[in-house]
């Protein structure tokens, strides 16, 4: 790595959350006020940001939001984690699972976008109203926020690209958050449980969005940080690896080489 590119990522990793050029953020979404549905699950025994993202979640001026949290044993944080947890487990029940459960087929008609969010990501300031006038804006029918470089990932091209507003892409990863138009929530929901952690389900989202033709991205603009606890550290990952490879094994996807191909930036 050259020296340029070492400094680079030291003042890359130090830039706040939500720092970006004011110009380049739509203030608001540019049509009406969207509906969207924000779902998850925090895992009440461990370490978990679900008060700091329920709070920016409920801040959303330009975006009407409900949220709907399942607490995975122990207890919400907090009186505002408290108000939007709609169920309480004793027990490890597969993400996706739960998720399916926490949107119904009524929903499809009453949201516009839907995100699901995990429980260990840190937000940026007006987080929700940026990156859904950001999506919109960009015509994404599915989106991520870009992470943070400091956090943790498995894909490099999910991490932040200074200096870029959204990477139109043939990948968007099933976490830390990921938001979904209505359209391409129908076309996917309900989520397959032959691979309930949602492990292999970004490979055939690609696949989707090309039969539907329409775009994906990630958004570099409004990213999250994702550094809190790795991936696995909750769970099999051998299993849920395995469990992932015969999802994939019967479905049309992207290969790894296709997943981290740029097919448009947008500055």
């Amino acid at each position: 790595m050259n020296i340029s590119l070492k400094l680079a990522r030291k003042v890359a990793v130090r830039v706040p959350i939500g720092f970006f050029p004011r110009n380049h953020v739509p203030k608001t979404p540019v049509r009406g006020r969207p509906k969207l549905l924000v779902v998850g699950i925090y895992m009440g025994l461990e370490p978990n940001h679900s008060t700091h993202i329920v709070e920016q979640f409920s801040s959303a001026r330009a975006v009407e939001v409900e949220q709907r949290w399942i607490c995975m044993l122990g207890r919400a944080p907090s009186p505002q984690v408290a108000a939007v947890t709609v169920r309480r487990l004793e027990n490890h029940v597969p993400k996706w699972q739960l998720i399916n459960e926490l949107i119904s087929a009524e929903d499809l008609d009453r949201f516009d976008y839907f995100m699901i969010c995990d429980d260990d990501v840190l937000l940026g300031t007006h987080f929700v109203d940026h990156f859904i006038a950001e999506q919109q804006s960009l015509g994404f029918a599915l989106a991520q926020p870009a992470r943070t470089w400091r956090s943790i990932t498995d894909h490099s091209i999910v991490r932040r690209r200074l200096f870029t507003r959204a990477r139109q892409t043939n990948f968007v990863e099933i976490g830390p958050v990921v938001s979904f138009r209505r359209d391409f929530l129908k076309a996917v929901y309900p989520f397959s449980l032959e691979s309930p952690m949602g492990w292999g389900y970004d490979f055939t989202w690609p696949i989707t969005a090309r039969e539907l033709d329409v775009p994906i991205g990630i958004i570099d603009r409004v990213p999250v940080d994702h550094s809190l606890r790795p991936p696995g550290a909750l769970y099999d990952i051998q299993q849920h690896l395995d469990l992932m490879r015969s999802y994939l094994a019967t479905r049309a996807h992207v290969s790894w080489t296709e997943a981290a191909r740029t097919i448009r930036t947008f500055r």
